[in-house]
């Protein structure tokens, strides 16, 4: 399905802040990532649950869709066509970002993929290694994260991380799956991915920021 608006500044004329979507972010000027749910709230549900996790280890990013169920799909700028201000100046004073997303899928697994592909590589090693399905997604392969105009890939060294996580794999880590009530309900599915996905990022920064 294609997307309803082609830019930010395109939905920004036709979506009431505050009662279609909201935005939040978290800027640490020392930290040298950002961590992006830029299709977060209802628009693909849990992913802002998880970049909020992320908030001790770097800076975040959060688009949410806040809209009726069902009405939030309508709000889904493209990776490549993401266009918020704040989000690409966030992005662009970090030198690496990870952005989640969530992908259709009744199987428990992760797509990872952007141009970043050592810490890519490092993610996979991680998630594989804590017991959880992952595929290293190679350029050009659908929800590769690779296109140079990705969000997660204007960083300034002009490349990132996408996670792309199944449905299944998403409503693996609550116990309710509703926009009220995830947050409350995050289980131990949930920290244990995280807690990879932290350390991977941690174990990375450490090799490159000496």
């Amino acid at each position: 399905m294609s997307d309803v608006y082609a830019s930010f500044s395109q939905l920004e004329i036709n979506e009431p802040y505050g009662t279609s979507y909201i935005i939040e972010h978290r800027y640490q000027p020392e930290a040298d990532i950002v961590f992006l749910a830029n299709h977060g709230g209802s628009i693909e549900p849990g992913t802002s649950e998880l970049v909020r996790e992320m908030r001790d280890v770097g800076s975040i990013y959060l688009f949410e869709g806040i809209k009726p169920p069902g009405q939030n799909s309508s709000l889904h700028i493209t990776s490549a066509n993401f266009d918020e201000p704040t989000c690409i100046q966030l992005v662009e004073n970090h030198s690496h970002s990870i952005a989640f997303h969530g992908c259709s899928g009744d199987e428990a697994y992760t797509l990872i993929g952007g141009l970043d592909v050592e810490l890519a590589n490092e993610i996979y090693q991680r998630l594989t290694n804590a017991g959880f399905q992952c595929k290293l997604l190679q350029k050009g392969e659908r929800l590769s994260g690779t296109h140079n105009q990705n969000i997660c890939n204007r960083t300034s060294r002009q490349k990132g991380v996408q996670l792309e996580i199944s449905t299944a794999m998403r409503k693996a880590m609550f116990r309710s799956f509703t926009f009220k009530e995830r947050e409350g309900t995050k289980n131990s599915v949930f920290y244990h991915y995280t807690h990879a996905i932290k350390v991977a990022v941690l174990h990375h920064l450490s090799k490159h920021m000496r």
